[in-house]
């Protein structure tokens, strides 16, 4: 009976998982190198995009999704917190002044990504506020090295911010209203059996995590 147990705890085939951002690069990526180093029957696939993926069509046994989820077909488990906050360089706030309220946003310039909303909290509520900008784009460094040349606000997890923040480089704004409900998840098809290899990963990862804020 021992015997059988240790098989099934042990990860076993190949582990294919779906990530994008710099968290999956900075974190993701390098957990998942050590958890494959410490299980050596295991072989993982690391794919990285920023589109919706359908996990059961495509092949996938888990995703790792930031923000809030609202795809109730798939099981979520927590893995780290993800605080969001909203930034700008002294610069841009030295000629266009910090916005006193949430809804002050419409007279800034708002450096737009993936989504055409930004994530607040007023009161005990979470919501999603639609802000304008003249630059968009998808990937988190890019509006990072914008907001860093004083062209406007910007949205972010902490990560991307807290060295700037720490040098001075960018400057908090509306930290009264950042979101509470926002984290990072690993999620997997509730009609998929929980294998050890997944199990284990997830696991690995919330541990790993720990100190992530």
């Amino acid at each position: 009976e021992q015997a059988v147990l240790d098989l099934q705890e042990r990860p076993r085939g190949i582990l294919r998982l779906t990530v994008g951002g710099a968290f999956g690069e900075d974190y993701i990526a390098p957990a998942a190198a050590n958890f494959t180093q410490q299980h050596q029957g295991l072989s993982v696939e690391l794919h990285f995009s920023n589109r919706l993926i359908d996990l059961i069509s495509e092949g996938y046994d888990l995703a790792i999704r930031a923000g809030t989820l609202q795809d109730s077909s798939l099981i979520a488990r927590r893995i780290c917190s993800r605080r969001l906050l909203t930034c700008a360089a002294p610069a841009y706030l030295e000629r266009h002044g910090s916005p006193a309220s949430i809804h002050a946003l419409g007279n800034h310039n708002c450096l737009v990504g993936t989504l055409n909303t930004w994530r607040f909290r007023e009161g005990r509520r979470n919501f999603d506020l639609r802000v304008e900008g003249n630059w968009r784009s998808n990937n988190g460094r890019a509006l990072l090295h914008a907001a860093r040349n004083g062209l406007g606000l910007v949205q972010l997890p902490s990560f991307y911010l807290d060295q700037d923040i720490q040098l001075g480089s960018l400057v908090p704004v509306l930290e009264a209203f950042n979101p509470t409900d926002t984290g990072v998840w690993a999620v997997y098809p509730h009609n998929r059996h929980l294998s050890a290899k997944v199990r284990l990963f997830i696991n690995f990862l919330v541990q790993e995590f720990q100190q992530v804020k």
